[in-house]
């Protein structure tokens, strides 16, 4: 069997999924994106983010989190319209800030979406940047956590666990069986 870019091998676990790709993209985490009916949060991104997003999804989802982010779109669906629909089903969004974020359109769309219909926003920027007036104004109210506070992506992880579950109060991590933080580790942005 040969595989290609783009190709998905299943595993033994029917949620997870291992993404090829090529050696220029950003590696995929290997879990699918959360489909249920269960709480969960909706992952808001840039793309051009995603070699440091990822990682600490795949973290939050090693600690039990049910996640939602845009890799979970089937082939043929209408993606604005699923985009929209998970997030309008989450419990809330975790909204990661960067300058290429606050300059993409689907973020700005995904953020309005979010405030418009009352869903929690837990923010955090992946390295230092300005906000465009509009985005500063509807995240106003927020205390954005900026990754470059941290001395280590552990302390940064856990004030992100802290700022979810004082988001929501309901549960939206599946039981755990394992979890060891110093088997994982997760690079944050250029600070």
């Amino acid at each position: 069997m040969s595989l290609a870019a783009g190709d998905r091998l299943p595993s033994l676990r029917s949620n997870t999924m291992l993404v090829i790709t090529k050696p220029d993209q950003p590696v995929i985490p290997i879990f699918a994106p959360y489909e249920g009916t269960e709480p969960y949060i909706f992952v808001s991104y840039a793309h051009r983010d995603a070699d440091q997003v990822y990682p600490i999804i795949k973290r939050l989802h090693g600690m039990g989190y049910r996640l939602w982010w845009d890799k979970g779109i089937e082939a043929g669906e209408e993606w604005p319209a699923t985009i929209c629909d998970h997030l309008l089903q989450s419990t809330c969004m975790l909204l990661f800030l960067s300058p290429e974020a606050v300059d993409s359109k689907w973020v700005k769309k995904e953020t309005n979406v979010a405030m418009m219909n009352d869903i929690k926003i837990v923010g955090a920027f992946l390295v230092k940047t300005t906000l465009p007036s509009a985005l500063s104004y509807q995240l106003a109210d927020l205390q954005l956590l900026p990754c470059e506070k941290f001395e280590s992506s552990d302390e940064f992880l856990e004030e992100l666990c802290k700022g979810i579950s004082r988001k929501t109060q309901r549960i939206i991590r599946r039981p755990l069986w394992v979890y060891n933080a110093a088997q994982r580790h997760i690079t944050l942005g250029n600070h």
